[in-house]
């Protein structure tokens, strides 16, 4: 039995780091330094493996060298792999991250995704898991939603930047997850609300829990008239906020699954997406359980600020 079912896009990121400001066209800028590491979906089963979750994670790798690379280290993670499909006839997604700190830029291939053998996995492996958790631009193609229904399983649905995607489009995927979680650019293009609090509102009128990640800020979370802001850690230096949103959503699911109160949950997710802008890229070696709590301990500490 698994702990947590994640499914989403596997990315080979190639990361810029310390870029003093973003490149102009026909200019060049010298980045300070440059990881490889794996990114998009893979960042949350990474993280949730190292808090001690049992995570089984479900996407396409290419078998092509960038995959390879990929594939040789999130098998090192401790994630699952048995629904990790790979096959000479895909290849693997890459972002290349321009990183200025807490400020980063994106340049991305998206490889296509077989939706269809996906669909066959998560139905295998449902069934064996406590909870879901997806992506909205999935969800859009895939029914994560009815399988997670199907089952009677918890179900998390992280978004991504699509300014396409509108409100009234999505209020049935949102109604059928326990935790929708947001950005706070994310939160404003989908619901075009003029403010965080009236994006929430809307947002939670279907969602079981409805969060917003406002990075530096903290978080913005809410369930029925329950409503939480929890403030990032103050003293936090920040060289690289590259999957910070992954991991923030990890800490809330280890959290969910703890059974524990909303207001942990939130702050749990914070100690955990602050940690994520102390390294470069989506995970790093640094990123643990003893970390996390004692980030979590500082976070505790924090005052809301208005």
């Amino acid at each position: 039995m698994y702990d947590v079912m994640c499914i989403g896009q596997t990315f080979c990121d190639l990361i810029f780091s310390d870029l003093e400001v973003f490149p102009e066209l026909k200019k060049e800028m010298r980045s300070k330094n440059f990881y490889i590491k794996p990114g998009g979906a893979v960042n949350t089963p990474t993280a949730l493996s190292k808090l001690g979750v049992e995570a089984l994670f479900c996407t396409t790798v290419g078998n092509d060298i960038l995959g390879e690379i990929i594939y040789d280290n999130i098998s090192e993670s401790g994630i699952d792999l048995s629904a990790v499909i790979r096959d000479d006839a895909y290849r693997t997604s890459v972002s290349a991250v321009l990183s200025m700190g807490e400020e980063r830029g994106f340049a991305t291939y998206f490889a296509p995704f077989d939706y269809k053998r996906i669909v066959q996995e998560i139905e295998k492996y449902a069934q064996c898991c406590t909870h879901i958790h997806a992506y909205l631009e999935d969800c859009l193609h895939i029914p994560i939603v009815d399988i997670a229904k199907k089952y009677n399983k918890t179900l998390s649905i992280d978004t991504g930047w699509d300014e396409a995607i509108k409100f009234d489009h999505i209020k049935h995927i949102i109604a059928g997850s326990t935790i929708f979680m947001m950005n706070e650019i994310e939160a404003m293009s989908i619901t075009e609300a003029n403010t965080i609090e009236e994006a929430i509102e809307m947002v939670s009128k279907y969602a079981e829990i409805a969060v917003i990640k406002l990075g530096k800020y903290g978080c913005l979370v809410k369930r029925g008239s329950e409503v939480i802001k929890v403030p990032s850690i103050s003293s936090i230096h920040a060289v690289d906020s590259t999957g910070a949103g992954d991991l923030f959503g990890a800490g809330f699911i280890y959290g969910h699954i703890k059974k524990w109160n909303l207001e942990r949950c939130a702050k749990f997710a914070t100690a955990s997406g602050n940690l994520a802008v102390t390294f470069y890229g989506g995970m790093d070696e640094s990123y643990t359980l003893d970390k996390v709590e004692s980030f979590y301990n500082m976070v505790i500490t924090q005052k809301v600020t208005k």
